[in-house]
């Protein structure tokens, strides 16, 4: 067994570090854990029957003792009974409840029962069933009561054992052991939720303002879903048997397998090799009658479990509470307030009836044999195909091969006949008109006895695909290309006058006469429209010129006009009386005519004339009063500032004088 405990004793963590406190039957006691006490320091005080402190089993209460186990046969560390072989050894009450209620169920059936039954040394059932045969105990049924998650390998490992001595083994599974609830944190505290679902039906209750449980109707099936981590050790036990048989912690007995659909999709993964995780199935779930239990696990097929070679180690469960029903509630803050997880069957006593499970199993292994059998026949139709496509594919590439073979050839005298083209065209010197004309012709002519070669490769093949092989027409064209060119690299006039000459010059070739007049006529005609739209171009241009010339004078004119009109609008300005002047008032216009006259006074005296003729039209007849009285301080401060000037310059020289006078008489002195 895994787990065994010590009654408290003040001071106990200095000694047990790996142990934890637990409270069970109002008792606390120590919590011992194989797999994780330290073999050197901890165990050395449970060890034996001296040892210092007495390591208890919860059930019988008899001593235990510690055991480090062995890697060479892959045994983990464990606690064994020291005086017991008969006691419900357990790694949790909830094990060992589950196995003492199988071992009644199949003692009131009538079979021989026995707990922890070992096998060849080697492996020990949970509970074994025997059957008498000539006299002789002979093992019928190896039931293993799994609580926590496994290794794929130890499940191959124990049941290989019992087939190789013809015994199915049988799995029932400890559903809220074997998939431990959700751990979440909400607002700093520990929040628990189910990872898995099915086996109870929730119901909003609007008088308590919260959801109520009850469980599956035992007369119908439900859908069951694994909502937690993948569970490979589930899917495997799965894939194996087809159908399992679980408990969950209130006593209820199911039955699990697979909906048809979830069944095709699983096989198809398996047989595809590729990822199916138990988030990925939908399973059914129902209920089974204490009667039927018996022969459900009874009806367990023998059957080799495969080895699985990419199995990983597993994490170890964590301790269920027995507050955790499936609804979310909050943890226990204070972590020695843990309490028994055991299981009263009473609840599963109480179905007398329910599905015909026996039949539900038998249905479930039918259904995945369907689905292995159409996989199969699925896979034989894709290698079928498959392989007419390989043949397909074959044919097509020898084909494509016959033909690259004979392009090869093709593209060889294809190249020959080029080379020997592009020799000949030199001696023609294609720099005339008629040069052109005769290299073109000769090509016809090469043209028609390519075909024929072509033709004799191809023989057999459809007059289509000879018509795809077009090298030759493409060289034609493209000779064709250069002459047409030549043609509009030359002059258009020169051009037309000398297939006018070579039209006169030919009598007897009609053909070649004809050839002449097509050109001549096509550019005849694009001499022509070339003619006629330089004349219109040029006329274009002049009437744009004469267009430009007309605007820019008109542009002149509304320019000397707009001058005019503002100058008469000054004058007016300057030269009317206040109130001949509509539409503006005398501060707007005595403003207008001080920046007049501060214009006015900058000019120099020589243009003050001109200016005043321009802006007054009475120059002759006399300027406007206000302009006069205004000129006449100006004249007079001007007059006063000559003045001013010549006195300072005569001043100036008076003085220049008195000191060189007085300079001469200091020399002289």
């Amino acid at each position: 067994m895994q787990y065994s405990y010590i009654e408290y004793f003040d001071g106990w963590e200095k000694i047990f570090l790996s142990g934890n406190l637990v409270e069970f039957q109002r008792k606390r006691y120590i919590e011992l854990d194989s797999m994780v006490i330290d073999n050197d320091k901890e165990a050395k005080y449970i060890r034996g029957r001296k040892s210092l402190y007495q390591a208890k089993c919860p059930i019988c209460h008899d001593n235990l003792s510690f055991n480090k186990g062995s890697k060479i046969v892959n045994k983990n560390p464990y606690f064994f009974h020291l005086d017991k072989e008969q006691c419900f050894s357990f790694e949790s009450l909830a094990h060992a409840r589950t196995k003492k209620y199988l071992y009644e169920l199949f003692s009131k059936a009538g079979y021989i029962v026995k707990e922890e039954k070992r096998h060849k040394d080697i492996s020990r059932a949970d509970v074994a069933v025997l059957q008498t045969i000539d006299g002789k105990e002979e093992l019928k049924l190896a039931i293993e009561v799994q609580a926590s998650n496994i290794r794929i390998s130890n499940i191959a490992k124990r049941t290989n054992i019992y087939f190789e001595e013809n015994v199915p083994t049988a799995w029932v599974l400890i559903l809220d052991s074997f998939f431990p609830p959700k751990e979440t944190e909400v607002n700093g505290e520990k929040v628990y939720t189910d990872s898995y679902s099915g086996t109870r039906i929730s119901s909003f209750n609007p008088e308590t303002n919260s959801y109520e449980y009850a469980y599956i109707s035992p007369l119908k099936e439900e859908y069951f879903f694994i909502t937690g981590e993948n569970n490979k050790a589930f899917n495997y036990l799965m894939d194996v048997y087809h159908v399992i048989v679980t408990v969950d912690h209130n006593g209820h007995v199911f039955l699990i397998r697979r909906t048809p659909e979830s069944s095709k999709l699983r096989v198809d993964a398996l047989l595809e090799n590729r990822e199916h995780s138990t988030q990925d199935d939908i399973f059914l779930v129902n209920r089974i009658a204490e009667p039927e239990i018996v022969s459900v696990l009874l009806e367990t097929e023998l059957l080799r479990a495969p080895h699985s070679e990419n199995d990983t180690r597993l994490k170890k469960n964590t301790q269920l509470n027995e507050e955790f029903k499936g609804q979310i509630h909050r943890s226990d803050s204070d972590p020695t307030n843990l309490v028994d997880a055991a299981i009263e069957f009473d609840k599963a006593r109480q179905i007398e009836e329910a599905l015909n499970s026996i039949e539900l199993a038998r249905k479930a292994r039918e259904e995945i044999k369907i689905a292995y059998t159409n996989k199969l026949l699925e896979i034989e139709q894709e290698k079928a195909e498959e392989r007419r496509r390989q043949e397909e594919t074959l044919a097509e590439q020898m084909a494509k091969d016959y033909m690259s073979d004979l392009y090869n050839q093709y593209k060889k005298e294809f190249s020959i006949l080029i080379e020997r083209l592009e020799t000949e065209k030199v001696q023609f010197h294609l720099s005339s008109i008629g040069n052109w004309y005769s290299w073109l012709n000769y090509l016809k002519e090469e043209c028609h006895k390519w075909y024929i070669v072509v033709k004799t490769l191809f023989k057999g093949f459809p007059s289509s695909f000879l018509s795809d092989k077009n090298d030759y027409e493409m060289y034609f064209n493209e000779e064709q290309n250069r002459y047409k060119k030549w043609i509009e690299g030359r002059n258009l006039i020169e051009f037309v006058e000398e297939l006018q000459q070579h039209y006169e010059q030919v009598t007897n070739n009609t053909s070649e006469k004809m050839f002449y007049k097509g050109l001549l006529d096509k550019y005849g005609q694009k001499l022509d429209k070339v003619q006629k739209k330089e004349k219109i171009q040029r006329e274009q241009e002049e009437l744009r010129i004469r267009q430009e010339k007309i605007k820019k004078e008109e542009e002149e004119r509304k320019r000397i006009q707009l001058q005019k009109e503002q100058l008469y609008r000054k004058q007016e300005l300057l030269n009317k009386d206040y109130d001949e002047i509509p539409f503006l008032t005398k501060n707007e216009i005595d403003n207008f005519r001080d920046r007049f006259w501060e214009e006015y006074v900058c000019i120099p005296k020589k243009e003050r004339t001109a200016y005043e003729r321009k802006y007054f039209p009475t120059f002759t007849s006399g300027l406007p009063k206000w302009f006069v009285s205004r000129k006449l301080r100006h004249e007079e401060k001007e007059i006063e500032a000559v003045n001013k000037q010549k006195s300072k310059k005569k001043e100036h020289k008076e003085n220049l004088k008195d000191n060189d006078d007085g300079f001469i008489q200091l020399k002289l002195l």
